[in-house]
């Protein structure tokens, strides 16, 4: 069976089937496969939206560390920060309040014609055969 076939049917990545297949090689018969942290993806209990409902607008701009501490201190759900992140900005992107849009700063040069070229090298080197400068500070030579 192919790596992609195996992982379609354990229901998981192919990097997380390599991961489980060095560690069966490693330990042989006594491999057991560990618990997943069940479903990352599914929608979070009731009492955890009513939380996020009530606590989110009362940031600007919010504070997902500290919702994640919220969340672990007053309802006992231990999720890392970017993970609240990710959830609130995907379901309650309404209550996340984002800072106003700033006006972009172009610099444009102007030229006094239509395909007028600007040219500056800085460079210290001499490339092409010529007569040593003589304007050159005495430290310099």
């Amino acid at each position: 069976m192919d790596a992609e076939t195996a992982a379609d049917q354990l229901g998981i990545g192919r990097s997380q089937l390599y991961r489980m297949k060095t560690a069966w090689l490693a330990s042989g018969d006594t491999y057991r496969p560990k618990a997943s942290g069940g479903d990352h993806c599914g929608l979070w209990p009731a009492k955890i939206h009513t939380f996020l409902e009530g606590f989110l607008p009362v940031q600007n701009p919010p504070n997902f560390q500290l919702v994640a501490d919220e969340l672990e201190r007053l309802c006992g759900f231990v999720r890392a920060r970017s993970s609240v992140e990710a959830y609130v900005k995907l379901y309650f992107p309404h209550l996340v309040a984002l800072p106003p849009r700033k006006q972009r700063v172009y610099r444009r040069f102007r030229r006094a014609a239509i395909g007028e070229l600007w040219q500056h090298d800085s460079s210290i080197h001499q490339w092409w055969p010529a007569p040593p400068q003589t304007d050159a500070p005495a430290h310099c030579r």
